[in-house]
């Protein structure tokens, strides 16, 4: 699995399996975020957003959240 964990200037470092990695902002097909997953696409060479398993952790990262606070999900 490789995730955003941030953008420095037209670089995306990324953190993967195997540790972190830099890939350039032109070899996305989207404007990409902090906490994105990414899937590489074949057919184009692009990195594309895995609107998913995205989504997943970061409703999984707002529970803790909300755990660690004690507030309840509105």
């Amino acid at each position: 699995m490789t995730i955003i964990d941030r953008i420095e200037n037209d670089t995306a470092v990324c953190e993967t399996d195997e540790g972190f990695v830099n890939i350039p902002i032109s070899d996305f097909s989207y404007t990409p975020v902090e906490g994105d997953v990414l899937l590489l696409n074949p057919g184009t060479g692009k990195y594309e957003k895995d609107e998913q398993a995205t989504a997943s952790r970061k409703s999984a990262a707002a529970n803790r959240l909300r755990g660690l606070f004690g507030r309840k999900k509105k």
